[in-house]
């Protein structure tokens, strides 16, 4: 990384700790720092510059300038969340016609793609417990190879598999990558999330359309409710009912706004 021009930036955005002995140009120079990872794996920055950093994008909800994978746009109102009644009706309409094209081929029940050995959160002593009751599959580093490489080997696991397991490698407030809605909505999955609290996910997410571990006491009361969802196409498919009431926005829009 190349810090030599940043003396003549009127806006320096940083990705990592300033070089030592770097201070904002005075007078006419914003600093600004951006990252994507979850606060355990963010930057370090040494407390006596931390001050002189204006605006922040990061994951967290409250920044500046929120580092957001994607978001849910209702219909008519994309300010107001889908009532409570109206997400009852969701559940207990005919849902069948939601159901992904790719459905009838998917003979699979759930996968996770995993690069990082060292998470926070225990995820894959989670998964291995959760796969004593269900199957699974890891693909990834000292996993199972990919087929493919690339977005063709998540592609050709999706025609594969119903759940995807959306594990973070932290358990943190608002932090939700492209795992939830780039791996799992965008590709007709139903995510299994485990990372941010349910709370951070409800207030992106399109209405029941992801099953969060906080709501099960054990992996293996988990397994259960993925085994009977496997068996059951109506409740399966109440999982995609939210596409009636709206769309996940172009995140390419959503880094500009």
């Amino acid at each position: 990384l190349n810090f030599s021009d940043y003396p003549n930036a009127v806006l320096a955005v940083f990705t990592q700790a300033p070089p030592d002995g770097a201070l904002p140009k005075p007078g006419n120079q914003t600093w600004a720092l951006e990252t994507g990872e979850a606060p355990f794996h963010m930057p370090f920055i040494p407390p006596a510059i931390q001050e002189h950093f204006k605006i922040f994008l990061t994951t967290k909800a409250d920044s500046h300038v929120p580092w957001i994978n994607g978001v849910f746009v209702a219909n008519e109102e994309p300010e107001k969340l889908i009532p409570p009644e109206q997400q009852r009706r969701i559940l207990n309409e005919d849902n069948y016609r939601w159901l992904p094209k790719s459905h009838a081929g998917r003979r699979k029940k759930a996968f996770a793609l995993i690069s990082n050995l060292h998470a926070r959160n225990d995820r894959l002593q989670y998964i291995e417990e959760l796969a004593k009751y269900t199957d699974i599959d890891v693909f990834g580093r000292n996993h199972i190879p990919c087929p493919r490489s690339g977005a063709a080997c998540l592609y050709e696991l999706a025609l594969q598999y119903k759940f995807y397991l959306a594990f973070e490698n932290s358990n943190c407030e608002d932090y939700i990558t492209e795992k939830f809605f780039e791996n799992a909505l965008r590709q007709d999955m139903v995510p299994v999330v485990m990372g941010a609290p349910r709370e951070s996910y409800c207030a992106i997410a399109p209405p029941n359309s992801f099953i969060h571990v906080d709501d099960f006491s054990s992996p293996a009361e988990l397994a259960g409710y993925l085994n009977w969802l496997d068996r059951n196409d109506t409740a399966y498919a109440s999982y995609f009912a939210w596409r009636a009431y709206g769309n996940l926005a172009n995140t390419a829009v959503l880094s500009v706004v």
